[in-house]
């Protein structure tokens, strides 16, 4: 376990997402000067003969998809986290951990137990019996773990257990699927709780910001999880596609169909699976909080919710009768 460094100075944690490749804007401008020349060369070829006519047009339709296809690559794609920041800069003691996604990703964590040094002095041997709530944190898309670090110190000391999932796609590595691969991520996150034996797999919860939220809601379906926030949460794809595509392009319904078309082609995923209404319709009867005007420095509300829908299980289940099997599940 690492220790906090002593004399920590401040740190602003919250992390902007990476700067934005500047393909997006060189393929707008690459687009400008190609579809002027595609139009001008499909005029000579409609003088053309037959043969020669649907080969243009084969060519045409082949360099729109592959400038469509390198767009969607490159913006789902984000530059490699940097882990500069971590827990010890709020003070706080953590384990770096790694477990796998539930498809087998290898997936990173930061780990933070609900009591520090002085509540183990102070609990003695109680404190290796306790067990405690945890909270799973997925970050948005394009930012990393670190994006939660001003939340830590609150909820450390309202008694939780945290777990910040760096997710696949922070990774530098696998795509940006805006929650629907990563849900996979904090499935497995889930599990490995689990099985530590200071964590109450019976109150853990979700959290998720942006597509994080929708990862968390996505995720939640494939586990017994007791909670689920979603802090600003994405409503489909398109509100992904608004803020990644070329400003010259976003107009264009056509555009916007084959960067649709190529994303789920590119990543075998279905968007309809992404959309809020489907996520929110299946999960039954287990609290979520949406909240669309969260504040990264206002952890009041999600507090209060874990504390109704986390805490309140454990005082259930402390002053029922422990022969009433039915009580214990409550």
């Amino acid at each position: 376990m690492q220790r906090p460094r002593m004399n920590v100075e401040f740190f602003d944690p919250e992390v902007a997402a990476p700067p934005r490749r500047q393909f997006a804007a060189a393929a707008a401008a690459l687009w400008g000067v190609i579809a002027p020349a595609c139009a001008a060369t499909l005029r000579r070829i409609v003088r053309c003969s037959p043969r020669r006519w649907l080969a243009g047009a084969a060519a045409a339709c082949i360099g729109v998809e592959l400038l469509f296809a390198t767009l969607v690559y490159t913006n789902t794609h984000p530059a490699a986290a940097d882990d500069s920041l971590d827990p010890s800069s709020q003070s706080l003691a953590f384990d770096p951990v790694t477990f796998a996604a539930a498809d087998g990703v290898a997936v990173d964590g930061w780990l933070i137990p609900a009591l520090d040094e002085r509540g183990i002095m102070r609990q003695g041997e109680r404190a290796l019996l306790q067990r405690s709530p945890a909270l799973i944190l997925c970050h948005d898309a394009g930012a990393d773990r670190a994006q939660w670090l001003k939340w830590v110190r609150p909820l450390h000391e309202a008694g939780y257990v945290l777990l910040l999932v760096q997710s696949r796609s922070a990774a530098g590595g696998a795509g940006l699927t805006f929650g629907l691969r990563e849900s996979a991520d904090l499935a497995g996150a889930y599990a490995m709780l689990c099985r530590r034996a200071y964590v109450d797999g019976d109150r853990i919860g979700l959290v998720g910001i942006g597509a994080g939220a929708n990862a968390a809601l996505a995720a939640a379906r494939s586990t017994q999880a007791a909670a689920v926030v979603a802090l600003r949460p994405l409503n489909d794809l398109d509100v992904a596609i608004s803020a990644r595509m070329p400003p010259r392009l976003l107009g264009s319904a056509a555009a916007r169909w084959l960067w649709r078309w190529n994303f789920q082609w590119m990543y075998r995923v279905d968007e309809r699976d992404m959309r809020l209404d489907n996520l929110l319709a299946v999960q039954g009867q287990r609290p979520v909080l949406v909240d669309n005007n969260a504040q990264l420095d206002n952890t009041e509300k999600l507090v209060a919710f874990f504390q109704r829908n986390l805490m309140h299980k454990q005082a259930i289940k402390d002053f029922a009768p422990a022969a009433n099997p039915l009580a214990e599940r409550d």
